[in-house]
C-alpha cells in the first residue's frame, strides 16, 4: 500500500463518524471518556488548522501511559466488558491524533466498526440497528 497523505477534506468526515460510535457507547463507559473524546477531537481539529503540531514521540508514549493507568484505574484492576470497551475506544480516540496516510484512515474505520459491534452487547434494539446503520453509511 502507498503511504499517501490523508486528505484534509476526509478528516472532518472521519472525526464526525467516531463522534457517531462514541455518543452510544458513553452511557456505558466511564464518564472521564467523554473528557478524552471532547480532548482528541478538538485537539485535532486545532491540528487540522494548524494551530498546534503533531505530537513528538514521548508525547504520544506519555498519553498513552495516562490512558492505560486511567482505564486500569477505572476498572479497579479487573478484566470486564465495560473496561475492555473503555480500552478500544480510547485506543481508537488516541489513534486519531496521529493521522498521516490514508493507511492510519483505515485503521480508525475498522476499530470504529467494531466499536459499533461491542455496542450491540449493551443494547440490542430496533433504534440501535438502525442508527449503527447510519453510522456506518457515514
Amino acid at each position: 500500500m502507498q503511504n499517501n497523505n490523508f486528505p484534509r477534506s476526509a478528516l472532518v468526515w472521519l472525526l464526525v463518524a467516531i463522534s457517531g460510535v462514541y455518543f452510544p457507547l458513553q452511557s456505558q463507559l466511564p464518564l472521564w471518556t467523554g473528557l478524552v473524546f471532547i480532548t482528541v477531537l478538538c485537539w485535532r481539529w486545532l491540528m487540522h488548522l494548524g494551530r498546534v503540531p503533531m505530537l513528538n514521540t514521548l508525547g504520544k508514549v506519555g498519553i498513552v501511559t495516562l490512558a492505560i493507568a486511567a482505564v486500569v484505574i477505572s476498572a479497579k484492576g479487573k478484566f470486564h466488558l465495560e473496561s475492555a470497551a473503555t480500552f478500544i475506544l480510547v485506543a481508537c480516540l488516541l489513534k486519531a491524533l496521529e493521522i498521516k496516510n490514508q493507511r492510519d484512515g483505515y485503521i480508525i474505520v475498522f476499530i470504529s466498526f467494531f466499536l459499533l459491534a461491542v455496542n450491540f452487547l449493551f443494547a440490542q434494539s430496533i433504534l440501535t440497528t438502525l442508527y449503527s446503520i447510519s453510522v456506518v453509511l457515514l
